[in-house]
């Protein structure tokens, strides 16, 4: 798309880019941010996932590699409909879609806990979508479109329609894999959906391959402030992660976060505590006084021997099992992948790439099933400990939501507070009539003699299971 400008110089539109971008390591976008672009406040990371569970521990490596706390994560194609329970990540509020096409659709999308927004899901043509409103100025468009449909005029006319609704608003992000290649200038598609985004003023945040040659994974921005984009270059999957970073202006840059641990001298603290005379305290008779000067006393001497350490950037985890070797590993995988790339006809080269890159994928998944189950012996003898970790594990960890929403359920507080109480009222039949009957012969719930050992199950109970049960236990006697 071309325009004219006020020195009647022709421009071509999709040639401007909203602000610099890269092509980096994970490794190198901290750095990045903090040297060129410290003032961009509003950080988000998009990535297409490939399946939310089958991918997130992969995601949460990249992560501490990336070493950025971003304000939202966004993932597409996270195969929703075959994921029974989506896996949260710490610190952040999790949203998804509801209406998806097919087996692979779905936007998943993760919020900082402190973060004021409005979440919702528009309808759009041939696509999944959430919008996440911070104000009435910025909006972020979170999309998944999938490679099938291949006529992409209904999903441009259903986004020209979202559009229109934010024309007031000063930034707007849209964020996703579109699938519509955007580096294909000559293409119908491109040219199309592009020019449709310049009438509303949002242009190319970046035009860096995401997918092989092709810039699937769009960064759009509309905002007359500061802001970067940088895509990694390293294989989560087969498509790129794409970060976009937006001056908000009423936002304070976080700067990179200190890790440190304290770590105290027990040999001199003992040895000071071996000098030391506590006849004072021993022999008040006020025992107030006395505690509060031995609890004091501690404190300082604690504090006196104690320092904290500065944990570099090289070992430090987001999680327990994400070990400094494994992100040596990792790092090792990510430069045989870019060496693939440029020698892409080298079959030995292929090879050896990609059975490291399975290699990786196994000890990532061994270190954190390893970790999982020491965490569980470890707390065996702790049920509650073993609950916590059983829900971590599983996903199951429920966040906490405000009262005040069950009111907004309907209209009127009336009638919120009336399909609360009816769904209380009725809940204990609503889950007995979920319980499946089956016509079981009475004689095989008889006790298995060849269940595991410490396993336990529960079955239906009635007069002749009791007299059954009865007979077992004479015998065992």
């Amino acid at each position: 798309m071309q325009a004219v400008n006020n020195n009647n110089i022709v421009l071509d539109l999709d040639s401007i880019n909203a602000g610099k971008s890269y092509l980096c390591p994970p490794e190198s976008c901290s750095s990045i941010i903090k040297n060129h672009h410290s003032n961009l406040t509003f950080k988000l990371i998009s990535q297409n996932i490939r399946s939310v569970n089958r991918n997130i521990d992969e995601f949460k490596v990249l992560l501490s590699r990336i070493n950025i706390d971003f304000d939202m994560c966004i993932f597409t194609e996270s195969w929703i409909s075959t994921t029974s329970i989506i896996p949260t990540l710490h610190n952040y509020d999790l949203h998804y879609t509801k209406n998806n096409y097919n087996q692979n659709d779905g936007v998943v999308l993760y919020t900082k806990v402190d973060l004021i927004c409005t979440i919702e899901e528009p309808v759009l043509n041939d696509a999944s979508c959430l919008t996440v409103t911070l104000n009435s100025k910025t909006v972020v468009i979170a999309i998944y479109r999938s490679p099938s449909h291949k006529n992409i005029a209904p999903f441009i006319a259903s986004l020209d329609k979202l559009l229109t609704n934010y024309k007031s608003y000063s930034n707007i992000l849209i964020m996703g894999d579109i699938n519509i290649d955007i580096r294909q200038n000559d293409s119908a598609n491109s040219q199309e959906y592009l020019n449709m985004l310049a009438t509303h003023g949002v242009l190319i945040g970046h035009n860096l391959p995401t997918r092989l040659t092709s810039c699937l994974d769009h960064s759009m921005i509309k905002s007359n402030n500061k802001m970067a984009t940088l895509v990694l270059d390293t294989p989560l999957t087969d498509h790129s992660a794409v970060i976009s970073c937006l001056d908000l202006g009423n936002q304070k840059y976080q700067p990179e976060r200190v890790v440190s641990v304290n770590r105290v001298n027990y040999e001199e603290l003992l040895n000071e505590l071996s000098k030391t005379s506590f006849e004072k305290i021993l022999t008040s008779t006020d025992v107030d006084w006395a505690a509060k000067q031995l609890v004091e006393f501690l404190s300082t001497l604690l504090k006196t021997h104690s320092k904290q350490i500065l944990i570099p950037k090289r070992t430090r985890c987001l999680k327990p099992w994400i070990t400094p070797g494994l992100i040596r590993c990792m790092r090792n995988r990510d430069r045989m992948h870019i060496k693939c790339k440029t020698e892409p006809n080298n079959k030995i080269l292929k090879i050896t790439y990609t059975r490291y890159k399975n290699y990786c994928n196994d000890l990532l998944k061994r270190l954190k099933r390893d970790f999982e189950r020491n965490e569980l012996q470890k707390n065996s003898t702790n049920p509650k400990k073993t609950w916590s970790t059983i829900k971590s594990i599983v996903y199951i960890n429920k966040q906490k939501k405000s009262s005040d929403e069950l009111l907004k359920m309907r209209d009127s507080v009336e009638e919120s507070v009336e399909v609360v109480n009816e769904y209380f009222a009725n809940v204990g039949k609503t889950l007995a009539d979920k319980i499946p009957h089956d016509n079981m012969p009475q004689n095989s719930l008889l006790i298995n003699t060849k269940s595991p050992k410490n396993s336990m199950v529960m079955m239906e109970t009635d007069k002749q299971c009791y007299d059954d049960t009865e007979k077992i236990l004479e015998i065992i006697k």
